[in-house]
């Protein structure tokens, strides 16, 4: 299996990313299409995941996961729209398309990396490195918790997979 990460540029084509959001967002969780696309997609950095059978058969590709990355403010990023399409989750796209983010954040000089989780993926983020903060909070229905992840949380993290 041949799998591609590829980052889209603000004011590039966002199609396929849309097309996996409304499928996961809207379709199956059941969030209103206007409250899933917002202006901050004008002006965040994509992610996109690709699938293929082999490295040779790339125009037979299929897109299987997203997400977006913002700079909010003194060196914090956000990640946000994580979605993996339903019959593509478990096969690690997820853990991939994450720490592509997180890589990204950190070379554009990102000090924290922050996201709003959707609490039943908690762990999947905690197992990245980040961390919980505050309390449960309701957004769109669907509750979710802060979380965020420094330097010091991603070395740790990266010590223990050795």
């Amino acid at each position: 299996m041949y799998i591609q990460g590829k980052l889209i540029n603000p004011g590039e084509d966002l199609s396929e990313c849309f097309k996996i959001r409304k499928e996961v967002f809207v379709e199956e969780q059941g969030i209103p299409e206007e409250l899933e696309f917002d202006d901050l997609d004008k002006t965040a950095l994509h992610c996109i995941i690709f699938s293929t059978g082999n490295e040779q058969n790339e125009e037979q590709s299929k897109a299987v996961a997203t997400g977006r990355l913002l700079l909010l403010e003194d060196g914090t990023f956000k990640i946000g729209r994580i979605a993996v399409r339903k019959d593509e989750r478990g096969k690690h796209y997820g853990d991939m398309l994450v720490k592509i983010l997180i890589s990204k954040a950190f070379e554009c000089g990102a000090k924290t990396v922050m996201l709003s989780a959707q609490v039943r993926v908690v762990k999947f983020y905690e197992s990245i490195g980040f961390k919980t903060m505050g309390e449960v909070y309701m957004e769109d229905g669907i509750e979710h918790i802060s979380m965020k992840l420094d330097q010091q949380d991603l070395c740790r993290t990266c010590q223990k997979e050795k």
